[in-house]
């Protein structure tokens, strides 16, 4: 028996969940269970009301992001500067003894 195209398989069964959640909350993995397809209405009204609510959740979810201070996002970037410098510098300074390595060793 083969199983429709839309569905997902999982080659244990009866397997313990894996997280603390006890496997509460999360769709199930187990074959024979048609996926649902996305709602894609046709109906413009629809786009923008779904729209709408998208963009409400993004800034509901921007005002829990604990942004840096000014402080904090200058010390990051400027660590970041000196890390790929010192790698940029050792990168080239070993590229350029490998050159002139094999420049003595093939003429």
């Amino acid at each position: 028996m083969a199983l429709p195209l839309d569905t997902e398989a999982r080659s244990t069964i009866g397997s313990a969940p894996v997280s603390k959640t006890g496997g509460w909350g999360f769709e199930s993995l187990r074959a024979c269970q048609k996926k649902e397809k996305p709602n894609m209405s046709r109906n413009p009204i629809q786009w923008i009301s779904d729209s709408r609510q998208f963009l409400l959740e993004v800034r509901s979810e921007f005002r829990k992001v604990t942004w840096p201070t000014q402080k904090e996002a200058t010390a990051g970037t400027i660590g970041v500067l000196v890390v790929v410098t010192v790698l940029t510098t050792g990168l080239a300074t070993v590229d350029f003894a490998l050159g002139w390595l094999l420049g003595m060793v093939l003429p």
